[in-house]
């Protein structure tokens, strides 16, 4: 399935105004990680690297 040129453009444009009316600066952090993680899908990015395990108690017999 392809997308006509103009509906393109008319998609970029869309998210350019909606951008120039909600900053990044102004974007709450939870938006934030979706942009990110929506752009990640798309551009096909790995994940990050998994943190490594902190302390981790366990019961001594």
């Amino acid at each position: 399935m392809t997308t006509p040129q103009s509906e393109v453009q008319q998609l970029r444009d869309e998210l350019v105004t909606r951008l120039d009316r909600q900053p990044f600066y102004a974007c709450s952090p939870e938006l934030l990680r979706a942009l990110i993680a929506v752009f990640d899908l798309y551009a096909g990015s790995p994940p990050p690297p998994p943190r490594p395990p902190g302390f981790r108690p366990y019961r001594v017999k």
